[in-house]
């Protein structure tokens, strides 16, 4: 599957984040050692509920997307049961917008 972040911090601060980049891989080839290397944690990421946006445009403007995304989890009866995260569903050499799906975990009530 595409790469994604996991954004731990409860808010977002351009001067300190803890992001956490995951890279999909298939059951049983790790542990993976990068160039450099560093030995890559192997886990799995929890599944569950989620609400999905999909925003396509800059990343300058993904915030409008994560407020479309919060309103919606509020007027649905949910509340966000987790980190978000962003899939980058396009990689930088595409020619195009970049398309990022972003997910948030959620709980009912």
């Amino acid at each position: 599957g595409p790469p994604f972040v996991v954004y731990h911090d409860a808010e977002f601060s351009m001067e300190s984040i803890d992001t956490e980049l995951v890279c999909p891989v298939a059951p049983g080839r790790g542990p993976l050692t990068t160039p450099a290397g560093r030995t890559l944690a192997e886990r799995t990421v929890p599944g569950g509920e989620a609400a999905v946006i999909v925003h396509v445009g800059p990343y300058d403007t993904i915030g409008e997307a994560y407020q479309a995304l919060a309103g919606w989890i509020g007027q649905h009866g949910y509340r966000v049961g987790g980190p978000p995260q962003e899939v980058y569903l396009t990689s930088p050499q595409d020619p195009g917008p970049p398309v990022t799906e972003i997910r948030m975990p959620v709980l009912k009530g």
